[in-house]
């Protein structure tokens, strides 16, 4: 591409950016009338929380004297004291920077504004800003949610008559604040507090394990009161058998026995009496004990009886002279 040719395009380029640039202003200036004209019109039907941030958005979009001169006007009858001195004082600063002719152009609003700056001044509240010693340098501190450097602490600064809320943040979030009213011509020094620590967490309980509960055995649930009533009621029925044998024994030895005196059949029939005897009380005796001990087993036992419990054992001890049913527990 030659030199001409770069020339002319970049010349096109600029051209193009000063188009867009030139139609983004055409529309602020348009956005920015249109606001100053609804604004005005709240302003003379005295709708001044309307009209007065209408006012600063049409100064924000297309700054002009005029306008900033009418928004501290607003503010002023709207008693925000500072804003409205605040504004004046710009106004005047520009009107300074102004040509005569355009000076000529404002018709005396320079002269109303230093009237007005007169009569507001000492009616202006001043609010004095401290964080406490130990503060850490990172921390932040806002005014009704607009932040303030650290040039701007312990600093009497005019702030509009009325309700402000200061608030002190540290990087971790823990934030102290103050609220106050301030009337006209106050002046306040509110002094912050640190944010309370944060309170340690509880450190967690230590796991115990639980306890094991005993084990218990529910009516019925041992085998053994069965087991031991069906040993009884066997004994029973033996001792019933042998009982009866013993019956049939007797007109043997009655035939071939006389007194102490017996033959082979009478003495063998005599003998074989004895031995069954012998079984049949033991029978009856075993029989005895273990429906007693199962019958207990099944109504005394209930929950009370532990594991322990129902690892016992059924025992039982014959002799010549009878039989006996117990329990013994298990190892």
């Amino acid at each position: 591409m030659s030199a001409r040719a770069r020339k002319v395009t970049a010349a096109l380029a600029i051209t193009a950016v000063l188009g867009v640039s030139e139609r983004c202003l055409a529309q602020d200036s348009a956005a920015a009338e249109a606001l100053f004209d609804k604004a005005l019109a709240d302003f003379d039907a005295g709708r001044l929380d309307a009209a007065c941030p209408a006012f600063a958005e049409s100064q924000r979009l297309d700054p002009r004297p005029g306008t900033l001169f009418t928004l501290a006007e607003c503010e002023a009858r709207a008693g925000l004291l500072a804003s409205a001195v605040g504004h004046y004082g710009d106004y005047l600063a520009q009107f300074g920077r102004m040509t005569q002719a355009e000076q000529k152009k404002q018709r005396g609003r320079d002269k109303i504004a230093l009237g007005a700056l007169e009569k507001l001044r000492p009616d202006v509240p001043q609010l004095t800003i401290v964080v406490p010693e130990g503060t850490p340098p990172d921390a932040s501190v806002s005014r009704n949610g607009k932040a303030l450097g650290r040039a701007a602490l312990g600093v009497a600064l005019p702030v509009d008559p009325g309700e402000h809320e200061v608030v002190l943040t540290l990087t971790d979030g823990r934030t102290s604040r103050k609220a106050l009213t301030l009337a006209k011509g106050a002046k306040e020094r509110v002094v912050l507090d640190l944010p309370a620590a944060s309170a340690p967490e509880a450190p967690a309980p230590a796991s115990v394990p639980p306890r094991e509960a005993p084990v218990t055995t529910r009516p019925g649930s041992s085998p053994w009161p069965w087991v031991i009533g069906g040993v009884g009621v066997a004994g029973i029925a033996v001792g019933s058998v042998t009982g009866l044998m013993v019956l049939g024994k007797k007109k043997t030895i009655q035939d071939h026995c006389d007194g102490p005196v017996c033959d082979v059949t009478g003495k063998e029939a005599a003998d074989s009496a004895k031995t069954l005897g012998w079984v049949s009380t033991a029978g009856f005796g075993v029989g005895v004990v273990g429906v007693g001990v199962a019958t207990a087993l099944l109504i005394g036992g209930g929950s009370q009886k532990t594991e322990r419990a129902t690892r016992t054992l059924p025992v039982v001890v014959a002799t010549e002279r009878g039989a006996w049913l117990g329990l013994r527990g298990a190892l």
